[in-house]
């Protein structure tokens, strides 16, 4: 299930939107960040739509970014 966006409602309120249908797997999108990435994941997040935060500095800057949000999304699953 899509939750956009998910930077104006937050993980806390994901959580609480999660409780009622715990076989529902929840993708957050919309200023998601690298900073925020365990934050989500914690509110229970299974996967994660990223744009802008991947091309805001070109596109030569896109791999490293897309490794940074890999690397985190690891980091906070314990991986």
């Amino acid at each position: 299930m899509k939750f956009f966006p998910a930077s104006s409602l937050g993980p806390n309120y994901l959580k609480a939107v999660c409780e009622p249908f715990p076989g529902l797997n929840w993708m957050a999108t919309g200023g998601i960040s690298v900073e925020t990435i365990p934050d989500w994941i914690a509110a229970g997040v299974s996967g994660f739509g990223v744009g802008g935060k991947l091309t805001s500095g070109g596109v030569g800057e896109i791999p490293a970014r897309v490794a940074e949000f890999k690397k985190a999304i690891a980091t906070a699953r314990g991986k």
